[in-house]
């Protein structure tokens, strides 16, 4: 056959400098050419269809969740590893001709590099059974990067993609943590803003508002987060502190047990204690911030850590880094905790309403725990019957459960974070500065304790922007709106009043077309809490206390709780996370 025949219609660098595959458009090319061009070979290869200019709509991806597994403490029961792995989905391919053949599935392909993938040799075929195909790759190493191509099938010949967004690039957490991916982040926000994403431009939409870059909504590099909630990595060794279960128990630790560097847990306050220099010391207490970090650890099995305040979870997650990815780590925005909490694709309103308020027994739903432990059993034993409920007890009643617990196994967000709503309410990076009581009872922004977000600093509670000012708002449902707060930001989780809703691009609060319609609050409240004259943290995700107002959009604006602080730190927690590129 004459090479002359057949037609090119893509040339797609592979890893080694010099070598090119060819996409064929003629079907008459059934075989494969090589062509020895000074060391470099040129590869003809994979018949198309002759109507190849007739797809109707093209793949696109729909979500990315990429872990790097999990590694639960030992002491945990019930709670397994678990390894690396990629899941990705994209929309289906359509034809819009009849002469064309159906789709008979997709070939998925990988690769090292941009461009790198293999394309004598698909990591997978996927089929055509669901609406949205999908595929698992648990081949992935933790840690590392990868490149993905997918091409539609009709019988035995591929249908090529040239979308700008045809192959994507993933990468692969180290254990324990999550990959919230920037083109998925943005493809899920445009959808809540009514806008189309530009594939593109990394799925970008246009948008003008607080939690933006100026002219667009882009989430701006793809982050990882801990899968779980930070807790408090007692000594579980059998005989520390001269227990069999280690470093536990009801009361605070008795000075003469244990040795320094030990980690001690009490049950009956939730209190987490570091032994240093013979004595023991409550974390919040500890001399410096990597004391309070070596007590910390974004582990499953573990108590969450509380007790501490917004200023010193972020020294905490400062102290830590991750192998592979430069600077440390950091307290998530207000944007990223939402954007990460988002929930899996296809998922109705009346169902993420169900897995946010939980139902009459988390051992059945495993939803999340925002009704007080429902159909756990908490005792007063210095170790549990139900390892589960290891952070409270009867008489502590906080009702909390472990980190990555079995209770919550479905309160995991489309990038595979779980109980980013319910159990403790977690610490953003936002800060909002105190108010200056009445009458007025303006509050206005702080400096975000991440030098590089400004997304509250347009934000003043003084009731012109956000609600606030004479009316002294409390806490009341997104979907009341109360206070003429009639509009809201979904990138920031707001609620903002009418009048400043066409400077902050808000979107009005209803049913018509493009407005945010109020069912997706799932009943989620705000809480605004002006009579204090100090500072006060932005705290999301709702607790194991708050019942059916916990949800995504629950948010907070209440004290930072400094080292004297009392009350609901016992509810408050934290989890840290960092930029992936």
């Amino acid at each position: 056959m004459s090479l002359g025949i057949c037609i090119c219609l893509q040339a797609e660098r592979l890893p080694l400098c010099g070598t090119f595959i060819m996409i064929l458009k003629e079907q008459s090319c059934l075989l494969a050419f090589a062509l020895c061009l000074g060391g470099c070979s040129l590869v003809i290869h994979t018949p198309e269809p002759s109507a190849i200019g007739s797809i109707k709509s093209g793949q696109r991806w729909v979500n990315i969740t990429a872990l790097g597994g999990r590694t639960p403490v030992s002491q945990a029961t019930g709670l397994s590893a678990t390894g690396a792995l990629v899941t990705l989905s994209w929309n289906p391919v359509s034809f819009g001709v009849a002469d064309i053949s159906a789709i008979s599935g997709y070939n998925l392909y990988r690769g090292l590099s941009v461009g790198g993938e293999n394309y004598l040799s698909p990591l997978a075929m996927v089929g055509i059974n669901n609406s949205v195909p999908s595929y698992t790759d648990a081949s992935v190493v933790a840690g590392s990067t990868y490149y993905y191509v997918v091409r539609a099938l009709t019988g035995t010949s591929e249908v090529y993609n040239s979308d700008p967004d045809n192959e994507i690039k993933v990468i692969v957490p180290p254990p324990n943590l999550s990959l919230v991916h920037r083109w998925i982040a943005n493809l899920e926000m445009c959808g809540l803003l009514g806008q189309i994403s530009d594939r593109a431009n990394n799925y970008q939409c246009p948008y003008t508002g607080p939690g933006g870059n100026g002219s667009y909504y882009d989430y701006g590099k793809s982050t990882l987060i801990d899968t779980v909630e930070s807790g408090c990595n007692y000594s579980a060794s059998a005989g520390k502190c001269g227990n069999a279960n280690g470093c536990l128990g009801i009361g605070a630790p008795a000075g003469g047990i244990g040795v320094n560097g030990d980690i001690y847990y009490d049950r009956g306050s939730a209190q987490c204690y570091n032994r240093t220099a013979g004595v023991w010391v409550q974390v919040r207490n500890a001399a410096s911030s990597a004391l309070m970090a070596s007590a910390a650890a974004s582990l499953p099995g573990l108590p969450p850590l509380v007790f501490v305040s917004e200023l010193e979870s972020w020294n905490i997650c400062q102290q830590r880094s991750v192998p592979g990815f430069p600077g440390a780590m950091r307290l998530p925005s207000r944007r990223e905790q939402i954007t990460a909490s988002a929930w899996s694709p296809g998922m109705t309103d009346a169902q993420i309403s169900s897995i946010e308020n939980a139902g009459a027994s988390l051992p059945v739903t495993q939803s999340c725990n925002s009704n007080s432990g429902a159909g756990l059993t908490f005792d007063n034993l210095a170790f549990p019957a139900n390892y589960e409920t290891l952070p409270a007890t009867l008489t502590l009643n906080t009702a909390s459960v472990v980190t990555g617990s079995l209770a919550t196994a479905n309160c995991v967000s489309r990038y595979g974070v779980q109980d980013l709503v319910g159990n403790v309410a977690e610490f953003t990076s936002e800060v909002i500065m105190g108010c200056t009581g009445a009458p007025n009872y303006t509050c206005t922004h702080g400096a975000s304790l991440n030098p590089t977000n400004s997304d509250f600093n347009n934000l003043a509670f003084d009731g012109t922007a956000v609600p606030g000012g004479p009316s002294n708002p409390t806490n009341w449902l997104f979907s009341q709106l109360q206070f003429n707060a009639t509009q809201f930001l979904p990138p920031v989780g707001m609620a903002i009043v009418a009048s400043a809703a066409s400077n902050l691009n808000a979107l009005p609060i209803g049913t018509a077309s493009g407005m945010f319609d109020p069912v997706k609050f799932h009943n989620n409240e705000i809480g605004l809490f002006q009579t204090y004259s100090f500072p006060r943290a932005v705290i999301g995700g709702g607790l194991s206390k708050s019942g059916t107002v916990t949800g995504r959009f629950y948010v907070h604006f209440d004290r930072q709780y400094n080292s004297t602080g009392t009350g609901a730190q016992s509810l408050i927690g934290f989890r840290c996370a960092i930029d992936a590129e």
